[in-house]
């Protein structure tokens, strides 16, 4: 195998593995946004039935009205797996952490290390 050809697979590879992680991040996003809506949107249906002049209405009127209140302080959100919540807080966390781990195996990497002293 010449040099040529294994500087070409390995540029394939590298390529492979950024549209890879990119795609990834992109549907791992999408989640958290929607995640990120629901939770914003359930949250204002509360403001919103507050806003109403609930309080001008009769009582058997206006206590379902106080019970919806209630129940909307508490967001829906979504979940994987019910441990983990996707909203856009939780994939910035994700992205960190990410960035934090390859950044400890690439320094880590024996091969890694060789390439930096060929370079010096």
């Amino acid at each position: 195998m010449s040099l040529q050809n294994y500087e070409d697979s390995e540029a394939l590879g590298i390529t492979t593995f950024i549209t890879f992680m990119l795609t990834m991040m992109f549907h791992l996003f999408l989640y958290s946004y929607v995640g990120e809506q629901i939770m914003e949107k359930s949250t204002a249906i509360s403001c919103s039935a507050y806003k109403a002049t609930w309080y001008n209405l009769r009582a058997a009127d206006s206590k379902p009205l106080i019970m919806l209140m209630a129940r909307a302080k508490t967001p829906l959100q979504i979940t994987a797996g019910k441990f983990f919540v996707l909203c856009l807080e939780n994939y910035t966390d994700i992205l960190k952490t990410s960035a934090t781990y390859l950044s400890v195996l690439r320094a880590a990497d024996p091969a890694h290390e060789s390439k930096r002293e060929l370079e010096h």
